[in-house]
């Protein structure tokens, strides 16, 4: 709310109504989250990202525990990590395995997928 409330009057001066509307529709998300919470702590949550394949040098086979704030959503990070690595690698190279267990890399395509 505090950044929110930074970035408001500029994009008001700037009459960028998009953005308004953006930090508006995020600011009521946010706050109905709290809502839900009730008046629970909101720790972080974390989540492991891992790396695979040739196009991620010497990021490959490396696991890493991404924290994130205590609303981020599994759904909403798998989505940015995606977005992000297909915007940088293509569609057609990117896979993302949206479970906890233990990646098997034979059953990886990897010859195929390089990531």
């Amino acid at each position: 709310n505090d950044i929110y409330h930074v970035l408001t009057p500029i994009y008001e001066a700037n009459r960028d109504f998009k953005k308004l509307s953006q930090v508006h529709s995020k600011l009521h998300e946010y706050f109905n989250r709290i809502l839900i919470q009730g008046n629970k702590r909101l720790f972080g949550t974390y989540f492991r990202v891992g790396f695979y394949g040739t196009k991620f040098d010497e990021l490959d086979g490396q696991e890493f525990i991404y924290k994130e704030p205590g609303i981020t959503k599994l759904a909403e990070i798998a989505s940015r990590l995606e977005s992000f690595y297909i915007d940088k690698f293509g569609k057609s190279q990117v896979e993302m395995i949206k479970d906890s267990n233990d990646v098997n890399r034979a059953s990886l395509d990897l010859a195929n997928k390089k990531v």
